[in-house]
């Protein structure tokens, strides 16, 4: 049983991104968000 939630908005949160893994994959994943209309956030959060 699912209950009806009325959402505004889901935001896609990266966290965990792998500095040496190639930017061409996390651009390809972007594209296909966007293609979906799915929000996501743009701001990068540097390491601590």
């Amino acid at each position: 049983m699912y209950l009806a939630i009325n959402l505004k908005n889901v935001f896609l949160f990266w966290n965990m991104v792998v500095p040496r893994s190639k930017k061409e994959l996390y651009d390809h994943y972007e594209n296909v968000i966007n293609r979906f209309g799915i929000p996501m956030l743009k701001t990068a959060i540097p390491r601590s």
